[in-house]
């Protein structure tokens, strides 16, 4: 399966707290399951951002739709810059994987 696949090529993973994501970011992380006696890092920059013009469009329609007059959540950008990546262990037997990174919001599902 994708999951299975996704799961198996799986060469790290690191978590930033929400207060990180708000007040920005730029530093190395630590890759955690990122295999058997390897130490691999992350250097990212994560900017929170005001609301963009496409976010206020957003919250408008939201507000014109919504037939309650409740205010709906405002949704906030984020950048997210991956600028360097370090110690990754081999993917494969070769050595010529290209590995990409994944972004989830936590809460939000996938």
């Amino acid at each position: 399966s994708t999951a299975q696949d996704l799961a198996n090529a799986l060469l790290g993973k690191v978590t930033l707290s929400a207060d990180l994501v708000k007040s920005g970011f730029l530093g190395e992380l630590q890759l955690e399951q990122a295999g058997y006696n390897v130490q691999a890092f992350l250097k990212v920059k994560v900017e929170g951002r005001d609301p963009n013009p496409a976010d206020l469009a957003w919250m408008a329609q939201a507000m014109a739709a919504d037939a309650a007059g409740g205010k709906p959540a405002l949704r906030h950008s984020v950048k997210v810059e991956i600028m360097d990546a370090h110690g990754l262990r081999n993917a494969d037997f070769m050595g010529t994987s290209e590995p990409y990174c994944m972004v989830q919001v936590a809460g939000k599902g996938e």
